[in-house]
């Protein structure tokens, strides 16, 4: 009786929640890219988190600008990069 319930509940659940790893304003690592970038925004696409990334034109400085990017949260990590730290806000 109990197991029916849960599959009904199961079928009918129609929103999947996931909790993002990250979140605006970190910094974190590509592993795939082997870059450093800036979260700009999270943006869930159906179960899949994904992340809009600020990646610095030049290495470790924001003075150039930076392009932006959109990276899977499967190939990120927190990152140890000191010397980038966040863009600034001008």
């Amino acid at each position: 009786m109990v197991a029916g319930i849960v599959n009904e509940i199961r079928g009918n659940a129609s929103v999947n929640y996931r909790i993002a790893k990250f979140e605006a304003g970190q910094l974190v690592y590509n592993r795939n890219t082997d870059e450093d970038g800036f979260i700009s925004c999270v943006v869930p696409d159906g179960g899949v988190i994904s992340y809009e990334v600020w990646i610095p034109k030049e290495f470790n400085t924001w003075k150039a600008g930076y392009w932006i990017s959109r990276w899977q949260e499967r190939t990120l990590t927190p990152s140890g990069n000191k010397r980038l730290g966040p863009p600034n806000k001008t």
